[in-house]
Order: structure tokens, then sequence, then C-alpha cells
């Protein structure tokens, strides 16, 4: 009866570290899915920080070039562009002062500084022959 009484009792432990076994099977399966859930994470994680650096540096740029397209735009709206007057133009302007006009709204038609009105109103004669000598090589040229 002792031999069947062992017999048991060596049943129910083997049944017992059967089913400790399958416990701790499990748990070692949980944390293997745990780690790799971890390393997920992980990789995740340095993936957003990369795309978040990558934003970072995207908004950045933006902003440098911004502000260089502000600088641009402050500089060539308050710089004045050179505009070469021909010579039909410049007699153009001395007409409209001649016509009873100031040299201060002749400057602000032509969008030139007064000394250049008074400057080509000095000079008309010289402007005056040169359109001569152009008209008289022309007409010679097509003789």
């Amino acid at each position: 009866m002792e031999e069947e009484k062992d017999k048991e009792k060596q049943k129910e432990l083997n049944e017992f570290l059967n089913q400790l076994e399958n416990e701790f099977s499990n748990l070692i399966i949980e944390l293997e899915e745990i780690k790799d859930i971890k390393i997920e994470n992980k990789a995740e994680s340095e993936k957003g920080k990369e795309l978040e650096k990558e934003r970072q540096d995207l908004i950045n740029e933006r902003e440098v070039e911004d502000n260089i397209k502000d600088i641009n735009d402050h500089y060539s709206s308050n710089v004045k562009r050179r505009h070469h007057f021909t010579i039909s133009e410049k007699l153009e302007a001395i007409n409209y002062l001649k016509k009873g006009n100031s040299i201060h709204n002749t400057a602000e038609k032509y969008m030139v500084d007064r000394k250049t009105i008074k400057y080509w109103r000095d000079h008309e004669n010289d402007f005056l022959k040169i359109t001569t000598i152009n008209y008289e090589i022309i007409y010679m040229l097509h003789l």
C-alpha cells in the first residue's frame, strides 16, 4: 500500500512538474514576445526620432530660405535700379520740362534725381548733335 501511495505521490509530483514546466515555457515565450515588442518599440522610437530630426531640419531649411527671400526682397525693393535712358527719352524729358513743368515734377515722372534733369537740360545741344549725326549716318548708309 505504501508503494501505491508512493506511486500516487510520484504521479502527482510528475504532473505538478509538467505543469510547472508548461508554465515556465509559457513565461519564456511571453518574455521573448515582450523582448521583441521592446525591440520594435525601440526601433520605432529611433525611427520616430530620425523622422522628427528630418522634419525639424526641413523646418529650419525653410526658415533659412524664407529669411534669405525676405532679405532679398527687402534689398531689391529698396535699391534703385539704374536705368539707361536713350537720347530720345532724355529729349522727351527735356521737352516735358520746357512745357512748363518743374524740375521736381519732371524728375518724379522719369524717376531720376533732379540733378540728372538739370544735366540733361544743360546738355540738350549735345543730345541733338548726336541725334543729327546718327540720322546723317543712317541716311548715308541707305544711299
